[in-house]
């Protein structure tokens, strides 16, 4: 199995065994830049947000800038800067952070904008270590900083981590009324920053993670205006019915909590037989929430 493919089964896996996943990833030689990006990216995300070990992670990445595949004037570079920036605010180390963000900054994307993205990604962290006020202050600035139209990296970010975010909190068996509030909002984010810079796909998914955040906040008359935006955006851009697989799920479970059992049972016959027409990629995912829904 190449570097690739354990950095991809490490991402698959970590949510179930982090430890598990932590420990492999020590083992890790990475060939290229971008394998050594892909390293630190899961090292960060599975040492900070999952396992709390800041310090831990930080030491990690700090050991891959002196690997030979380490170009600091890359955006690979860059990007591993920004990781640690980001741990180091987790860590409480603001004045490490301050340093971090000044030097992966460049003309391009100047110091207000790398905050930005630093930020969203630390909102994301406290965020799954219920540090709702850190994680809505992060976002809050966050969003001030990248402004009403940010550059396409930064509205990116922004874009992937409130859906993160969201997904995180919706997840939840029982939340406060905050965390409640900021996980719609991420949805809402994530959907107004697709906008700007995905694709038709990008914001399918972020119509289905609305209708799963407002019928997970008990709006399901909400959540089904949700699922319906995303099954017209599938039939406006001629996508396939794997596309509409997930919207499908999201509306089974909507159109149970409206009590419009005969709607549902349409809608889960329709996702059983959209099933075939996904990539084998997706599938074990797809047959899970299959069981899931009984």
């Amino acid at each position: 199995m190449s570097i690739r493919d354990k950095i991809h089964r490490g991402w698959d896996d970590h949510a179930d065994d982090a430890a598990g996943v932590w420990a492999t990833l020590a083992e890790l030689d990475p060939a290229t830049p971008g394998e050594l990006f892909q390293l630190a990216a899961l090292t960060a995300h599975v040492g900070g947000d999952h396992l709390g070990d800041w310090t831990g992670a930080l030491a990690r990445l700090d050991a891959l800038r002196t690997h030979a595949h380490f170009d600091r004037d890359s955006d690979e570079g860059r990007g591993v800067r920004r990781l640690m920036a980001s741990l180091h605010l987790c860590a409480g180390d603001p004045t490490s952070a301050d340093a971090a963000i000044a030097d992966a900054a460049t003309e391009h994307q100047p110091e207000p904008m790398v905050r930005a993205r630093v930020l969203a990604v630390s909102a994301s962290a406290w965020c799954g270590h219920r540090q709702v006020n850190q994680a809505t202050k992060a976002l809050d600035q966050a969003v001030e900083l990248a402004g009403e139209q940010p550059p396409a990296a930064v509205a990116r970010a922004l874009a992937v981590t409130a859906n993160n975010l969201a997904a995180d909190l919706a997840e939840q068996d029982v939340r406060s009324p905050t965390e409640e509030g900021l996980m719609l909002r991420a949805a809402v984010m994530s959907r107004r920053y697709w906008a700007m810079v995905g694709t038709w796909e990008n914001l399918r998914i972020a119509e289905v993670r609305l209708a799963e955040c407002h019928l997970a906040a008990r709006q399901p008359q909400t959540a089904r205006m949700h699922v319906q935006n995303a099954l017209a955006l599938v039939d406006a851009h001629g996508g396939t019915e794997g596309d509409r697989f997930f919207a499908l799920v999201a509306g089974v479970r909507v159109h149970r909590a409206l009590e419009a059992h005969t709607e549902a049972d349409a809608l889960l016959a329709r996702a059983r037989d959209a099933v075939a027409h996904t990539t084998d990629g997706m599938r074990p995912w797809c047959e899970k929430a299959l069981a899931d829904l009984g």
